[in-house]
């Protein structure tokens, strides 16, 4: 998998866009990010992952995908910051629980990422602040 990750373009169209349309576990997503973490991933193909990722609809494995690329501290452009602040307002707006026996709170996965998410961000601009994200 390490050796996937020297062409990035193939590894994220290839194995983690797989992996997040078809049905995965948090298991297989927590291999793949713990190869993700130990390998330097350029700036453009992690944007483009982020905005795909943002894009998508909740899911756990989905969250530690973006967990760790926003770990590699990129300075990410404000179309990528807008993109996952939107991401929260929609799920926070539409969460609905999918299982009988699921608890009607945000899952925890949610809040740590919105926890890397801001500590990332540590600035927070007024238009966002207006908009109520946090």
């Amino acid at each position: 998998m390490r050796r996937a990750l020297y062409k990035p373009a193939a590894f994220f169209k290839g194995i983690v866009s797989h992996l997040l349309n078809s049905g995965r576990t948090l298991q297989e997503a927590a291999i793949v990010t713990s190869v993700l973490a130990k390998v330097k991933v350029p700036l453009m193909h992690s944007v483009a992952a982020l905005i795909r990722l943002a894009n998508m609809s909740y899911s756990g494995p989905d969250s530690l995908f973006v967990r760790e690329l926003l770990d590699k501290r990129h300075a990410l452009p404000y179309k990528v910051v807008d993109a996952l602040g939107f991401h929260f307002i929609r799920l926070s707006n539409t969460y609905e629980v999918r299982r009988a026996g699921d608890a009607e709170k945000l899952p925890v996965l949610w809040h740590q990422f919105l926890l890397v998410f801001c500590q990332w961000l540590r600035e927070i601009n007024r238009g966002q602040m207006s908009m109520r994200f946090i």
